[in-house]
């Protein structure tokens, strides 16, 4: 039991005993008076105001006198100084500040960037201007060089010889020319343009006549004509002049891969089979002097490995006759000639 004279002390907190109502400390777990066991207490939820976090009281925000001097004094100076330029001074507006003109602080600053950033943009867009005339100036030239090439001597001139087609590039600029060309007349289908285009097609049909009718005749001509056409075909295969030059290519390609795979020179015979035989044409055949294959080889002669056939179907340039030499290795070589190509 407590002595009679105690009382709870000020500082210590203190909450009523559920059972016989006496003040009891907050941290007891049973009761001075009772005897009754008592739980712990909940933890109160706190409510704090603004002066518990340290903070003011709500009031109206008063701006200081040192800055409201310092700015007065800002305006006098610088309306001084515009009357001293001979501007003009801009009226406060309504509703400001006694003493302070904000419209009059406002414009400087925006004036200073002005002067300092306008120049800046101004040299850009120089530079910019100039850097696309110079594309302009260099894509003009190189298109002209190519529709030079395209549309100048070269197109007018007769095929090059086949030293000079060895030697050069010449067969990829013409595949390049064309792609350019074709490219032209999708973007901007004129009357040069497709002018243009029509002169790189007939150039390349007369490289490629050209080449299957070179005198001497080399069967590696014609495999270069077919790899032309097969370029070309990638880029334009539906025009008709370009059409028809890669049918006569085809011929050419197909009927001269053949190979001698018998022969009897004492019967004056021989048997040669195709590589691409035709529909209803059977794979090989027996031939003999005098005797056409295909239609356009006729058989002038028979070798001990070779038979001597000649093309009625594609003369030289000058007319001369084209004859060549079918040997058992695939060979097939212009008469007279000791070295060849090997047939496709």
């Amino acid at each position: 039991m407590m002595p009679d004279d105690w009382e709870p002390k000020e500082k210590d907190k203190t909450r009523l005993c559920p059972s016989c109502r006496m003040q009891i400390s907050v941290l007891a777990t049973k009761c001075r008076f009772c005897g009754e066991s008592v739980t712990r207490p909940r933890v109160e939820d706190r409510h704090l105001t603004i002066h518990d976090l340290g903070g003011d009281a709500p009031g109206e925000y008063k701006v200081s006198d040192s800055i409201v001097t310092a700015l007065e004094a800002f305006r006098v100076d610088e309306q001084a100084r515009r009357e001293a330029d001979g501007a003009e001074g801009i009226p406060s507006p309504e509703g400001a500040v006694e003493g302070l003109d904000v419209r009059g602080i406002g414009p400087v600053r925006g004036a200073s960037t002005k002067r300092e950033t306008g120049p800046q943009w101004f040299v850009l867009a120089l530079v910019l201007v100039a850097a696309a005339l110079l594309v302009s100036v260099a894509a003009g030239t190189w298109a002209s060089h190519v529709w030079a090439r395209a549309g100048g001597v070269h197109v007018a001139a007769a095929p090059a010889s086949r030293a000079a087609w060895e030697q050069s590039d010449e067969k990829d600029d013409l595949v390049r020319t064309l792609a350019g060309a074709v490219e032209a007349v999708k973007r901007n289908e004129t009357d040069a343009n497709l002018k243009r285009a029509d002169m790189v097609r007939e150039r390349i049909a007369r490289e490629v006549d050209a080449l299957l009718r070179a005198h001497p005749f080399q069967i590696k001509n014609v495999e270069r004509a077919h790899d032309l056409m097969r370029r070309v075909r990638q880029i334009d295969s539906s025009h008709p002049v370009l059409q028809a030059a890669g049918a006569e290519v085809d011929e050419d390609y197909y009927a001269y891969s053949m190979t001698l795979v018998n022969l009897d020179e004492q019967s004056g015979t021989g048997v040669v089979r195709y590589t691409y035989p035709r529909a209803g044409d059977p794979a090989q055949e027996k031939v003999a002097k005098g005797d056409k294959i295909r239609g356009r080889f006729v058989v002038r002669g028979v070798g001990p490995d070779y038979l001597l056939l000649e093309d009625v179907l594609r003369p030289s340039a000058s007319g001369v006759p084209r004859l060549f030499r079918l040997y058992r290795d695939g060979r097939i070589v212009a008469s007279g000639r000791a070295g060849g190509g090997t047939s496709g």
